[in-house]
């Protein structure tokens, strides 16, 4: 999938609320605490299509239509984009949301209440306007280094 496509996708998206957990989409970030962690674009649409489905399972259909533009990706693919939204699962204690499996299924976020102001539903035509990317400064956390539990 494009960078520049997910950039646009989720420059249009407004900063929701999980538990004490900050996420801006349009800016790659999630903040909680004093902590502010980057998350890479693939990872953010992931977590922000669980998240406005407000508690609804979310099949992995719906996630490649979503997340991927509808491409044909491996299971292994999306299991690893959910891996990261798990990492950030386990940012603060305690933890923000419950990224759950369901078996053959999909996935779903509990736990939290999304809340944001002017909340749009997620559609596969978001955003269609160019915006230039901000590069983040090595200041910022970056989600790929942080412990994974297997």
């Amino acid at each position: 999938m494009s960078d520049a496509f997910l950039g646009r996708r989720l420059a249009g998206q407004p900063d929701f609320a999980l538990g004490p957990m900050t996420v801006s989409p349009s800016t790659g970030r999630v903040s909680v605490d004093d902590q502010e962690i980057r998350v890479e674009a693939l990872t953010l649409a992931v977590l922000v299509a669980l998240a406005q489905a407000e508690g609804a399972t979310v099949t992995r259909d719906e996630l490649v239509a979503l997340c991927w533009q509808g491409r044909i990706v491996s299971d292994d693919a999306i299991a690893r984009a959910i891996a990261k939204v798990r990492r950030l699962e386990r940012v603060t204690e305690p933890a923000p949301f419950t990224l759950e499996t369901v078996p053959k299924i999909g996935y779903r976020l509990l736990g939290a209440s999304a809340s944001t102001q002017g909340r749009r539903r997620i559609a596969p035509a978001w955003a269609t306007r160019d915006r230039k990317s901000t590069r983040l400064n090595s200041s910022h956390t970056d989600i790929s280094r942080m412990p994974s539990s297997a």
